[in-house]
């Protein structure tokens, strides 16, 4: 009753309990009647830990807080494989695409993702091609869009090297950590 007046008296949308082991029947079910999501100290430092390999966004954590009584961590596993994904298309892209424009010219989203069979999560065409104008964004800049070519797609060519491609985001980052100037 107390998390639930104290989420009440902030106007939060939800509250979390973290204990070193919470749980028993008569704790699990008052946690689901007011609407409390309990978590195990160990749980949290774990989804700690695995968010500084694979950050995700306060969206992808919200089903954690929803879900009252105790929680299921695994819910966070599809939303780990599709960011691992674009981390691994996206470290392919920068590595891969400049030879293979070398000897092919410009690529679209279609030409990538059949060339580019990365043995990995599959990405769909489109996740593709939002990943490579997210790469050819001016803050950004690894790519470059090609307009003409041909074809109503838009097409792609390296516009600089993956080691500067790496330090570029790296300063993005930064930066946004920062704050403004």
């Amino acid at each position: 009753m107390t998390l639930r007046d104290h989420r009440e008296a902030h106007d939060a949308k939800y509250s979390l309990l973290v204990a070193p082991n919470p749980g028993g029947k008569r704790l699990e079910q008052r946690a689901r009647d007011y609407r409390v999501s309990m978590l195990s100290a160990e749980k949290l430092a774990a989804l700690c830990r695995r968010h500084d390999e694979t950050p995700l966004s306060l969206f992808d954590y919200e089903p954690l807080f929803a879900s009252a009584g105790k929680v299921d961590t695994s819910v966070l596993d599809n939303a780990v494989a599709e960011m691992t994904a674009l981390y691994n298309w996206a470290n392919l892209i920068c590595r891969e695409l400049p030879e293979r424009a070398e000897r092919h010219g410009p690529m679209s989203a279609r030409e990538v993702h059949v060339a580019m069979d990365a043995g990995f999560k599959e990405l769909s065409e489109d996740d593709i091609g939002r990943l490579l104008a997210m790469l050819s964004h001016p803050l950004i800049g690894v790519l470059h869009r090609v307009e003409g070519g041909g074809g109503a797609e838009p097409r792609y060519a390296p516009a600089i090297n993956p080691e500067t491609s790496g330090h570029r985001i790296h300063l993005l980052g930064d930066s946004v950590a920062a704050g403004p100037h």
